[in-house]
């Protein structure tokens, strides 16, 4: 199989990279963190792996040469910080929320979620682990693993006992339907970025998984990831045009002018009224708007600081979480939560813009924090691990490139 490449590197690259037994344990790990069905208690086969990682590398983690270029755990770091500040103010000042398990439950995944991206970020960054080869793998060992499960729930709901499906939906071995969906609407889209620089029978089947991976998101049930396909389209079909202009500021002037026109006129054609009947039919009868308006209020009481971990919001006889991330963090972390993910989303934003696939892959997640917490999710933070430090690397073999080709050009 012949690679056309990755952003101009070739795939005959990354086979002289030493994969080893570490390796494939992290994608197994990634690809059975989902599958929440499987969990002893509230922990995993992969939460035990990346623990025992923690084990094998605290020392080496903290070396200030790596962590200052791990961008994901340096968020996770403060972040922490802030809850555990959030919680004494909030028992400091007397307000009441959350019960002790939610506490307890939120507090632990947190720190399991940051054990886990600080090893994989120090492996990704110390040379140990490759960011695109575990993408790679993830996607195809994952895909085809799901396509089989996928053809086998239209025969039977359930394997060895296990679910397969989610009352109606596709959603294999999983205790919520957003944790099977959370995970395939990146992998789409890093999918379809590996497809284009297959050739051969690897970009035959790469095209068939994708293919695979749309069909199955679709019946998963999860509107969200049905919106973070299509507006991850739309970034595949629109970035290359203005990655095509770039240069030329007038012809930039026109691209912007013409998408403000399109959307203007979307909204004056009635695509306020879209918004509204999709909010509303994900709203479970004005709930959704409800958690995020009393939420909203509550963080308010303790804007500066937050309530800590667990879920604060009172909603039919519970205790209910925001479903919403950036209002999660401003619940639990104060304002300082809030700055934290939104800078942590623009560095990542910023770096993946001209990269389509890889920017409509951080976009089903960005859709998914809108309307939903990602703040507990494993593979969700991994992804953003690889994607980040995927998009670095080609940054740094470009460079080494050019300077090699500028080293030459002297010698000569």
């Amino acid at each position: 199989m012949i690679s056309r490449g990755y952003e101009g590197i070739p795939l005959n690259s990354y086979r002289r990279i030493d994969r080893g037994f570490l390796h494939y344990l992290t994608v197994f790990a990634m690809i059975v963190a989902p599958l929440t069905s499987l969990r002893f208690w509230y922990i995993g086969v992969a939460e035990i792996f990346f623990i025992a990682l923690m084990l094998r590398n605290f020392v080496a983690t903290w070396k200030k040469s790596y962590l200052k270029r791990m961008v994901i755990s340096r968020f996770w770091l403060p972040y922490l910080f802030f809850i555990l500040v959030g919680f004494l103010y909030k028992n400091l000042i007397g307000i009441e929320t959350s019960s002790s398990e939610s506490i307890i439950f939120d507090l632990l995944a947190y720190i399991v979620v940051m054990i886990a991206c600080v090893n994989v970020e120090f492996l990704v960054v110390s040379g140990r682990l490759n960011a695109f080869l575990l993408m790679r793998h993830v996607f195809y060992f994952a895909s085809i693993l799901f396509s089989i499960l996928f053809v086998i729930s239209t025969f039977t709901p359930t394997l060895f006992g296990f679910p397969l499906l989610y009352y109606d939906y596709f959603s294999p071995l999983v205790l919520n339907l957003h944790h099977f969906s959370m995970f395939m609407s990146p992998l789409i889209f890093i999918g379809y970025f590996i497809f284009k620089g297959e050739r051969g029978v690897g970009m035959l089947l790469a095209g068939a998984l994708v293919v695979v991976d749309v069909v199955m998101v679709f019946n998963s049930g999860s509107f969200k990831a049905v919106a973070g396909f299509f507006v991850g389209v739309f970034i595949c079909c629109v970035l290359p045009i203005y990655d095509s202009i770039k240069t030329n500021n007038n012809l930039k002037v026109i691209f912007w002018v013409g998408m403000f026109t399109f959307f203007y006129f979307f909204l004056l054609v009635g695509g306020w009224e879209v918004f509204r009947v999709i909010f509303d039919e994900a709203d479970s009868g004005g709930g959704r708007t409800a958690l995020y308006y009393d939420g909203f209020l509550l963080a308010l009481k303790s804007f500066p600081f937050g309530l800590g971990p667990g879920s604060h919001l009172w909603s039919n006889y519970e205790w209910s979480d925001t479903h919403q991330t950036l209002l999660t963090c401003f619940l639990q972390a104060g304002i300082f939560g809030v700055v934290l993910i939104s800078v942590l989303y623009f560095r990542i934003w910023k770096r993946l813009f001209y990269s389509p696939e890889l920017l409509a892959a951080f976009s089903t997640i960005l859709i998914y924090s809108a309307g939903g917490d990602i703040m507990r999710r494993l593979p969700t933070w991994i992804f953003l691990i690889l994607l980040l430090h995927f998009k670095l690397e080609i940054g740094r073999r470009k460079k080494d490139h050019s300077a090699g080709i500028g080293a030459r050009l002297r010698v000569v």
